[in-house]
């Protein structure tokens, strides 16, 4: 039975995050990097479990052919509860390329 976790990241995989860009008449997907905020109190209430948790990663594939999940699409629903309960405050991640190009906030990258 777990109290506390002393971790200050919290390392998430399985959604594998992709970014979506278009143009008028090509759309490409990279796979990418989520870094976001976490809030230890909706953690708490969802687990009954303190942390130290200062960030959370959401990990991609790493391979093209896995496909992903476009968190920027305007049909993006989210799975799991760090998702869903927006315990990982996914909205507004820092989103970084496999190559580790910094692409900005995650709100900031609107769909078409």
């Amino acid at each position: 039975d777990i109290k506390d976790l002393d971790a200050e990241i919290l390392i998430m995989c399985h959604v594998h995050p992709v970014i979506e860009f278009w143009t008028e008449n090509f759309r490409s997907i990279e796979p990418c990097w989520l870094k976001c905020e976490i809030d230890n109190e909706k953690f708490f209430k969802k687990y009954k479990i303190k942390t130290k948790f200062k960030q959370g990663i959401i990990m991609p594939a790493f391979k093209h052919l896995i496909g992903g999940m476009a968190f920027n699409s305007k049909d993006f629903e989210p799975l799991g509860p760090l998702l869903k309960n927006e315990i990982l405050k996914w909205k507004n991640a820092e989103v970084y390329l496999l190559d580790g190009t910094y692409l900005g906030k995650l709100a900031d990258l609107k769909s078409r």
